[in-house]
C-alpha cells in the first residue's frame, strides 16, 4: 500500500478513534497504519492502547511483538482487519 493511501487509511482510523474512543480494533488499525508510515513511537502507543482496551486482544499482542522485535523491523507483516466500528 502506498503512502497516500496509508495516511488517507490513517484518517479514518483516527476518525474512528475520535468517534469510538474504546474501540481497540481501531487503535490496532492505527497502528499498523502509522508502523507501516515509519511512526514507530506512534504505532507503540496505539497497539499498547489497544491491549489495554482489549488485554486479550492477540493481533495487538502480535503487532507490539513484532514492532518491540529489533530483528523483525518493518519487513515483516502486520497483522490486523481494518474494520470500522458500527
Amino acid at each position: 500500500m502506498n503512502a497516500n493511501r496509508l495516511q488517507y487509511a490513517l484518517t479514518g482510523f483516527n476518525r474512528a478513534i475520535e468517534l469510538y474512543p474504546s474501540d481497540a480494533q481501531a487503535h490496532n488499525n492505527s497502528g499498523s497504519a502509522k508502523f507501516r508510515l515509519g511512526d514507530l513511537e506512534g504505532a507503540r502507543v496505539d497497539f499498547q492502547r489497544a491491549l489495554e482496551l482489549e488485554p486479550g486482544m492477540g493481533e495487538a499482542d502480535e503487532n507490539l511483538k513484532r514492532l518491540l522485535d529489533p530483528g523483525g523491523g518493518s519487513s515483516r507483516m502486520l497483522v490486523g482487519v481494518v474494520r470500522f466500528p458500527h
